[in-house]
């Protein structure tokens, strides 16, 4: 099966458990037979190609006010600028159609998506390629991706949040399913009405001994079968 794996950050270049857990996943599956690519955006805004630890790695531009390493120089209105072009990117969108089209995946599965924004579900929909979304943080319902402000943790969105994250409500039912890498950070998204309707599961981080399991090739129906090794598995009836 050939597999595509979606994080806006990839090693090397790391800012918490969501690119370990991509990498380890891309890892996983590679041992287990399937042909892996990564698509993730570049530190240096170029494109490049390359191979690590037996799956491919793909590297593209982000097409917005300054990358994504740059972030903690940005000023106020930078950023406001930078999340303002994120809330739907449609230079991403044409740049990752592009890849898409290039690599054919039998299934995507897509880790943070900051930078690429929400506008690749569309692309990934009218492909009709079936993707999970792995939710690691609050980026489907906060700017920042925290509901943390002002020294204190967020009730609700605020009127902000809430305005460029509208689009996200009726987009996040394209997915195939959703997976949160805890009850918590499930059960949050989905009570905001994000994923509504879209089969999900919980299937925490990395564990010391989790249990080896197959990948089922049949991807033939609109919820398949997926497994993760060493990482995940989850079955969408």
């Amino acid at each position: 099966m050939k597999v595509l794996i979606v994080a806006s950050l990839f090693a090397p270049w790391r800012l918490g458990g969501a690119e370990v857990v991509a990498e380890s996943s891309a890892l996983a599956l590679t041992e287990l037979g399937h042909e892996v690519q990564v698509l993730t955006l570049s530190p240096d805004q170029g494109t490049s190609q390359d191979h690590h630890d037996g799956y491919e790695i793909r590297r593209i531009p982000l097409v917005n006010i300054y990358p994504l390493q740059d972030m903690g120089r940005a000023t106020t209105l930078q950023r406001v600028r930078w999340h303002i072009k994120d809330h739907w990117n449609s230079a991403m969108q044409i740049a990752f159609t592009f890849e898409l089209k290039k690599i054919q995946p039998d299934v995507v599965l897509l880790h943070n998506i900051t930078g690429f924004s929400i506008s690749i579900y569309e692309s990934l929909a009218d492909a009709s390629v079936p993707f999970f979304q792995v939710l690691h943080d609050h980026y489907f319902i906060c700017l920042y991706s925290t509901m943390y402000r002002r020294k204190k943790i967020c009730d609700g969105q605020c009127l902000r949040c809430s305005l460029l994250r509208r689009r996200h409500l009726k987009t996040t039912q394209f997915a195939t399913g959703v997976i949160g890498v805890s009850n918590f950070i499930l059960n949050r998204i989905k009570s905001m009405g994000y994923f509504s309707g879209v089969p999900s599961n919980v299937i925490h981080n990395l564990s010391d001994k989790p249990p080896k399991i197959n990948l089922t090739e049949d991807i033939s129906g609109s919820c398949p079968k997926i497994g993760m090794h060493p990482w995940l598995s989850w079955n969408f009836d």
